[in-house]
């Protein structure tokens, strides 16, 4: 048994699928350029019950229908329409043919076969959440099953070929005009006309058509079917008419992506784990710009909170064309922590507020200080927070900075470092601070421990600074004053 879903008028679909404007409802026309001009490609029902057919011309059809619209559709929309149509079908049977534009060949024979007007009236529910609108057929041949999916309403099951076969029109097996044409004139006008021609007379005089057409009325044939292969790919775009220049109309556009996606992902068993957002631009290369979802969800409004709350600041040199969204897919994870050990609270929100403050300090000042392998003051690497995080959750090994535990205690008065250290004037006595006066301290020195020199980096730049611990007597104030290598003094910090 082989299931067919099939997309009538596939272009027009493919244009109206992420239009808010228009819908398949109305009376809606294709042509090349979207507007009205040129030769009308495809129309949906509502139009041809006004009288517009493929092949006027659009001012004709004006005439006939005067609340007509015109659309158009682009290559990246009908290949993303066939990606989505594709993914759907694979809760049919993993085994599944991409056979044309619109149309999508299941094989059932080897999955469970047992109320298939329910399941496919799910499928035919679900495209019809993602606004394409399918019919679908089922038959013993494959190419009997396209046939019946072109002609179902929704669903035709096709029991006995010959049966089925008998009564349609020549027109619903095969689109070649010529082959057709040759045929009227001979005063074939039906499968069961068709037929009484010797089979090899018929390859004789319409060629490996005629002989396809033959085999096809006669019941059908055998063949194998070309399988794709399951790549999950999800990504859907938007070519924009005009470019634009406000944030508005581009989260607009970026929440029917995401409405679209949320929906793919959900029939798919898969949820988002990244997020890459371009925005092709009228000049020079488009703006990339990937979103790692600390916990992979489903929800659309954490999706939405990490994508506008980035593109509320976002600034760029030239007006975008279009904005594509593509998501990384990836199975639920769900993990059981200790007694004692748990998770954030809420990483995805966590993500959100590290967003914003990167929007206000800049991306290269926000995260985990982790220290480095020296002695060097204030070497340090920012760690990823979130990464951080859910990686000591999980067990990982925590940076030494937020390390809860030692194995030695550490001893002594904490010291407020002061950052940036402040510019201070150091009188000596017998090579010893005697006076110190900064805009913080100034006072006479009634004590000092160091020198404590410390330098590193021999190799490359090399660095050395002197520290000293001093008693302000006048302030009762422990402090710490540095010397660097050009000879200059600061105050370092308060105890």
């Amino acid at each position: 048994m082989y299931a067919v879903l099939q997309l009538p008028e596939f272009h027009l679909q493919s244009a109206l699928r992420l239009n808010p404007c228009i819908s398949w409802n109305d009376p809606v026309a294709l042509t090349k350029e979207g507007t009205a001009q040129g030769t009308i490609q495809q129309v949906t029902p509502n139009a041809r019950k006004t009288g517009v057919y493929p092949g006027m011309s659009s001012s004709a059809a004006l005439a006939r229908c005067p609340q007509l619209q015109f659309t158009s559709t682009t290559p990246n929309t009908e290949k993303h329409t066939q990606s989505t149509l594709l993914q759907i079908s694979r809760n049919l049977s993993p085994f599944v043919e991409s056979t044309a534009l619109g149309i999508c060949t299941a094989d059932l024979r080897s999955v469970f076969q047992e109320d298939l007007h329910f399941v496919l009236k799910e499928i035919i529910r679900a495209l019809k959440s993602l606004n394409l609108h399918a019919r679908a057929g089922l038959a013993n041949d494959p190419d009997i099953a396209r046939i019946a999916a072109s002609t179902g309403s929704p669903i035709c099951e096709v029991k006995c070929n010959a049966d089925f076969l008998k009564a349609l029109p020549l027109s619903a097996l095969t689109d070649s005009f010529a082959t057709l044409q040759v045929l009227s004139d001979w005063g074939i006008c039906s499968t069961a006309d068709l037929l009484r021609l010797p089979k090899q007379q018929t390859l004789e005089r319409l060629g490996s058509e005629g002989h396809r057409l033959w085999t096809l009325a006669s019941g059908g044939r055998a063949r194998l079917l070309l399988l794709e292969k399951d790549e999950h790919v999800f990504e859907e775009c938007i070519e924009f008419e005009h470019e634009i220049e406000t944030s508005e109309p581009l989260m607009f556009a970026v929440q029917r992506l995401l409405e679209s996606l949320i929906k793919r992902l959900l029939y798919a068993t898969r949820v988002a784990e990244k997020i890459q957002f371009k925005l092709p631009l009228e000049e020079g290369d488009p703006y990339e710009r990937i979103f790692t979802i600390p916990s992979p969800t489903l929800d659309i409004e954490v999706l939405q909170r990490i994508l506008f709350t980035h593109l509320e600041s976002l600034q760029l040199a030239r007006r975008p064309t279009a904005v594509t969204l593509n998501i990384t897919p990836t199975r639920a994870k769900h993990a059981q922590f200790d007694l004692f050990q748990s998770a954030l609270k809420d990483p995805n929100r966590f993500a959100e507020t590290l967003g914003r403050l990167e929007a206000l300090v800049g991306v290269a000042h926000v995260g985990v200080p982790s220290p480095g392998n020296s002695h060097h003051p204030d070497d340090f690497t920012l760690l990823n927070a979130v990464a951080t995080f859910e990686s000591m959750a999980h067990g990982g090994l925590a940076p030494q900075c937020i390390q809860t535990t030692t194995d030695q205690p550490n001893f002594g008065i904490p010291l407020r470092r002061l950052r940036p250290p402040i510019f201070a004037e150091i009188e000596m006595h017998s090579h010893r601070p005697h006076f110190i006066k900064s805009q913080l301290l100034a006072g006479p020195i009634e004590e000092s421990r160091g020198p404590f020199r410390v330098s590193g980096n021999w190799w490359e730049k090399q660095w050395q600074i002197e520290e000293w611990d001093i008693h302000v007597s006048n302030k009762d104030i422990l402090a710490r004053i540095r010397r660097d290598a050009l000879l200059r003094w600061s105050l370092e910090g308060v105890y």
